[in-house]
């Protein structure tokens, strides 16, 4: 998806939101996307957040 000459990502932005900068897909959301589709897994970026806190005193 290109708007104006400049590659508009998943997000909307212009700019990868995942956190995970070291992986060979950061910044490539189609290849991103289909590589989880193939392992029936959701992209880092459309995970829900985790709260630590609710994990760490769980019951």
């Amino acid at each position: 998806m290109k708007a104006g000459g400049i590659c508009m990502l998943e997000n909307g932005s212009e700019v990868c939101s995942c956190k995970k900068i070291k992986c060979i897909r950061h910044g490539r959301c189609q290849e991103c996307i289909a590589y989880h589709n193939g392992k029936n897994s959701l992209p880092r970026c459309k995970r829900k957040e985790a709260n630590i806190w609710v994990w760490l005193f769980r019951r």
